[in-house]
């Protein structure tokens, strides 16, 4: 134990100089140095390492001492996350969502960061305000909730009325010396995933630390947040449903985001989303065709919408009907257009069970001609047999159904089994993978949590399709003259096929749902006449 973690430390610390002592001596707001964090860190990257070496010494069943060591990991890796906070509290909420990716007791320990974090003081919150503008909260709002109304790993927001126009706002305040800290924690996290990896070469989730040091900086520019925003806003066009705040550009700099405050309930909160009067349907539709727009059709991707980054509320021109409030504009991905069109045709090749054509847009995606099963896998969490697989119900022939997340199912389990027998291949997999599809995936999941509190009310994938059928034939109609007809009408009746496919299965739903509510109703009636003739008449006199 002691070689491993003096060969960690060594490591550490002759590449630590390369940043010079002031990142390490640089305390991250909570008077806590960088050089406490990093030998934190090392201390429990040894002992991880070391008790996964360890197990080859135990006596005992392998998996059964594997899943120990994993237990006692993520319970080390939690204490650590929750001590250091910040980065390591966002390292650590993606990996407690990578339940595809990384044992099942990483994720499950590790989830109980994806709750409210601890707060940050009100008067860590006026010097952040002093720093930015050099002048006190009092001077700018009439009033300042001391209380914070939302807090995250790198950030708090506040609301608040501005003294000019007394119009509420929502203040959105990084924690007090994230942007001094963040560059040594970066360094270290990704040192200990690399080294990590040295020592088992199974482990390898170097992506994992690149992306988070390409993506934090971006995610502590709020001006930059304020400019996806607007960019988000542009693509939704006229779009009523999915709205997004105002910026308050005069109240916002790379630390201080101020915006308008919008009212809404969380959209997990399905049962006063239900007591508004609105329809979970309907709003599974906006987020679906929302996301579907941003992946295949923008190029231009919110990579964090979780339960508490999305509002609903009644939409003010039509009170039945929901309106969507879309929050916290931080982490954005730009998808490369031969990302988006291999990857559309990745989905068409699925849902049309083409296997040509998925091995053939896998491949433009990073993945070998061996392994595209193992991604269309990862991709829709069913196996290939599943994927592929030919039922004897009519209905379930179609790749719609097949393919659905459906309302209470829980494939958890054979989901961990697939992970512990291919996780070496995923681990690689993921390694050569274009980073655009690491977040695309990670979206993914976040969309299918949010679909299943919904309680899964309608299949998603059919608005997919016709996303993905329109984006295939604006690319296949560019590249042809004018004057080829043929090769046009061999494009439109592609599309054509797949809206066939779209309406001939919406249509067996709606025949599969009619004849359930005809068996019910019979069935009722038949209760209800059983009753009756169970039931004895009242109790007459003979006549005399």
């Amino acid at each position: 134990m002691k070689r491993v973690r003096w060969r960690l430390v060594g490591s550490l610390v002759m590449t630590g100089g390369l940043f010079g002592s002031n990142d390490l001596i640089r305390n991250d707001g909570n008077g806590i140095s960088g050089f406490v964090r990093l030998s934190r860190s090392v201390a429990v990257a040894s002992q991880v390492a070391a008790d996964y070496k360890l197990n080859r010494y135990r006596d005992g069943d392998p998996d059964v001492l594997r899943n120990l060591a994993h237990e006692r990991g993520a319970r080390r890796l939690l204490e650590l996350c929750e001590k250091n906070g910040g980065l390591y509290i966002k390292f650590g909420q993606h990996l407690a969502q990578l339940d595809h990716v990384i044992p099942a007791q990483y994720c499950r320990t590790l989830s109980s960061l994806l709750a409210a974090c601890r707060p940050r003081s009100i008067s860590q919150i006026r010097e952040v305000f002093r720093r930015e503008f050099g002048s006190d909260i009092d001077s700018c709002f009439s009033s300042f909730s001391e209380e914070p109304i939302a807090v995250a790993s790198l950030a708090q927001v506040h609301s608040a009325v501005r003294k000019d126009s007394n119009q509420k706002v929502a203040v959105k305040v990084q924690h007090l010396g994230l942007q001094e800290s963040s560059k040594a924690d970066i360094f270290t996290v990704t040192s200990l995933v690399s080294l990590a990896h040295h020592l088992f070469p199974n482990f390898d989730f170097r992506w994992i630390a690149e992306e988070t040091a390409e993506n934090l900086p971006k995610e502590l520019d709020f001006v930059l947040e304020g400019e996806n925003l607007e960019r988000c806003r542009r693509n939704l066009g006229d779009s009523t449903e999915m709205v997004t705040p105002d910026v308050h550009w005069d109240w916002t700099t790379s630390s201080v985001l101020t915006m308008s405050f919008e009212e809404g309930t969380q959209i997990l909160m399905v049962d006063k989303i239900m007591g508004m009067g609105l329809d979970p349907k309907d709003v599974s539709r906006i987020i679906s065709r929302t996301f579907a727009d941003q992946i295949f059709k923008h190029g231009f991707l919110h990579c964090d919408p979780h339960g508490g980054n999305i509002l609903v509320r009644r939409h003010p021109e039509r009170p039945t009907k929901p309106q969507l409030v879309l929050l916290d504009h931080g982490l954005y991905k730009e998808l490369g257009d031969r990302f988006r069109i291999d990857y559309a045709h990745l989905w068409h090749g699925l849902m049309t069970r083409n296997e040509s054509e998925v091995q053939s847009s896998a491949v433009g995606l990073g993945a070998d001609g061996e392994s595209f099963r193992l991604l269309a896998a990862m991709l829709t969490l069913k196996s290939w047999n599943q994927i592929v697989g030919v039922d004897n119900e009519v209905e379930s022939k179609l790749a719609f159904d097949r393919l659905e997340m459906k309302h209470g199912t829980d494939n958890s389990e054979e989901l961990r089994g697939y992970v512990e027998q291919y996780f070496p291949e995923i681990s690689e997999l993921l390694s050569s993978m274009p980073r655009e599809l690491l977040l695309v995936m990670k979206t993914n999941d976040n969309l299918r949590s949010i679909d299943r509190a919904l309680g899964a009310p309608l299949n998603t994938l059919t608005i997919t399709a016709e996303t993905i059928s329109r984006v295939i034939e604006e690319e296949g109609l560019s590249n042809l003259d004018p004057g080829d007809w043929m090769s046009t009408l061999q494009v439109r009746s592609r599309t054509l096929n797949m809206h066939i496919r779209i309406y001939a299965f919406q249509l067996l739903v709606a025949y599969s749902r009619l004849m359930k509510a005809v068996s019910s109703l019979f069935s009722k009636q038949k209760d209800v006449s059983d009753a009756a003739i169970e039931t004895p008449g009242p109790l007459t006199s003979p006549a005399d």
